[in-house]
């Protein structure tokens, strides 16, 4: 309790708590003091920062904590102690390390950063901290590496990320997708034909029809691009393929074009039970009907959470005004935290003045903080984000086990902050990226065979 309050009297403004943490760091032996007292002098950008940071980063009881403390603030003066980290981090903590090697932002930093963009174990979680580096000094190491050929993928996947994040483009990108066109590689026409989609969504009306497998997979992944949506939409009205429909149904992420999809496809991805059923039922459940309602009113009945989750989202935009009862009903019998927050969001999208009395009761007594907050904002005419997309990415590394008896594509089910559960496919070489996310959290969980109730939850997503 000492901990929090100095810290939240700092981030308050209150400047004696910096003498504070300088007497817990000579006197204090407990790691929580010790870590805020380096909180404290983060927060106000004070020259001993750096040097309080060092042992906590040394020692592996605080060294995680000390990692996100690294990875919040730039801090120069830790470049050499960060690199020394990184020669003998593992999988666990690389991409922690990297990260505050990019906010750190010297060019000691980053010449590290481009020289790890040429090893397999670490070129993602490099690219990645290049990618969200605020430094020009960050535009100029992806521009050296779209140039070699060794580095060009990754440096291409990084340079859309860095669009997607802060709006800015490196360099020689141009050059190195001309490049990418003359490559033979599968994982690299995967990624020519998402950065294509990316950058110029109104040419996939002619390229989509005659994509590969690969490159439609990764098409997919822009679907949060509301063009590459409705593109996609218009295909998997008529493919033929449940392989590439998983795919093909992140656009049902957007109302407008889930509407170009033919219900009957949307039955098919229910019935499969693939990563795109959940996105069906929250488009099914927008199509709100009286011959419909029974199947909706199953979906939310599901073993599933994400299934549940999903139809009360849909449910929300109903035009039917019976949808109201049916969302208060389940509120009151659900037991899963997500799926309640799921029902309060789609609470606040109906226009009904009597939501009222469901939103208070989820604002008094939910035993789930994040439900009673978003109840409380639903009550004050907080009206929810009407935006799909964001500035955040997923960049995630997918690989198979080569000696597994039933190799599958690396896929997962990315849960974004606003709740919708995207399907998404790694590339040949076992990348994903995902960007344009909403800002936030997002969780995963990863395919092991067909059917969301056989995915798992990744340990360290």
């Amino acid at each position: 309790v000492r901990a929090e309050a100095a810290v939240a009297l700092a981030k308050f403004g209150v400047t004696e708590t910096i003498e504070l943490a300088r007497h817990w760091l000579v006197h204090e032996r407990s790691p929580e003091l010790r870590l805020a007292a380096t909180r404290i002098l983060l927060e106000f950008h004070a020259p001993d920062a750096a040097r309080a940071l060092r042992p906590l980063l040394d020692d592996e009881h605080t060294r995680k904590a000390a990692l996100e403390l690294a990875g919040s603030a730039s801090v120069p003066a830790l470049t050499p102690a960060l690199i020394q980290l990184a020669r003998r981090a593992g999988d666990e903590d690389r991409a922690a390390i990297f990260a505050a090697l990019g906010l750190a932002g010297t060019r000691e930093a980053f010449s590290f950063l481009g020289g790890a963009l040429g090893a397999r174990v670490s070129s993602s979680a490099a690219a990645l901290a290049l990618a969200l580096a605020p430094s020009p000094d960050a535009e100029a190491a992806l521009s050296h590496a779209l140039d070699s050929a060794s580095t060009r993928r990754v440096a291409v996947r990084a340079s859309m990320a860095r669009i997607a994040a802060l709006g800015r483009t490196p360099s020689g990108l141009n050059h190195a997708l001309n490049q990418l066109a003359a490559s033979r590689d599968p994982a690299d026409r995967a990624v020519l034909a998402q950065a294509k989609a990316l950058f110029s969504p109104s040419s996939l009306a002619e390229s989509l029809p005659r994509a590969s497998d690969d490159e439609v997979r990764a098409v997919a992944r822009d679907a949060l691009v509301p063009q590459v949506a409705r593109a996609l939409a218009a295909r998997l009205a008529s493919e033929v393929n449940p392989a590439l429909r998983d795919a093909l149904a992140s656009c049902l992420a957007s109302p407008s074009a889930a509407e170009l999809v033919p219900s009957d496809v949307l039955f098919a991805l229910l019935e499969a039970r693939g990563l795109a059923a959940p996105l069906a039922a929250r488009a099914l459940a927008l199509r709100d009907s009286p011959t419909l309602r029974p199947k909706i009113l199953n979906l939310l009945a599901s073993d599933d959470a994400v299934l549940r989750s999903h139809a009360a989202l849909g449910l929300g935009r109903s035009e039917a005004a019976s949808a109201l009862g049916v969302l208060e009903h389940a509120y009151r019998f659900e037991t899963d935290d997500e799926v309640r927050l799921a029902i309060v969001h789609a609470l606040a999208e109906r226009p009904e003045p009597a939501k009222k009395r469901a939103l208070t009761l989820a604002r008094t007594l939910d035993a789930s903080s994040a439900v009673r907050e978003a109840a409380a904002l639903a009550l004050s005419s907080a009206e929810p984000a009407s935006e799909l997309g964001g500035n955040a990415n997923a960049w995630l590394d997918l690989l198979v086990a080569p000696a597994s008896p039933k190799p599958l594509r690396g896929a997962a089910l990315v849960i974004a902050a606003n709740g919708l559960a995207l399907p998404a496919f790694a590339d040949p070489d076992g990348v994903l990226l995902l960007p344009a996310l909403p800002a936030g959290p997002f969780s995963l969980r990863l395919a092991a065979e067909p059917g969301t109730e056989d995915a798992r939850k990744p340990e360290a997503p």
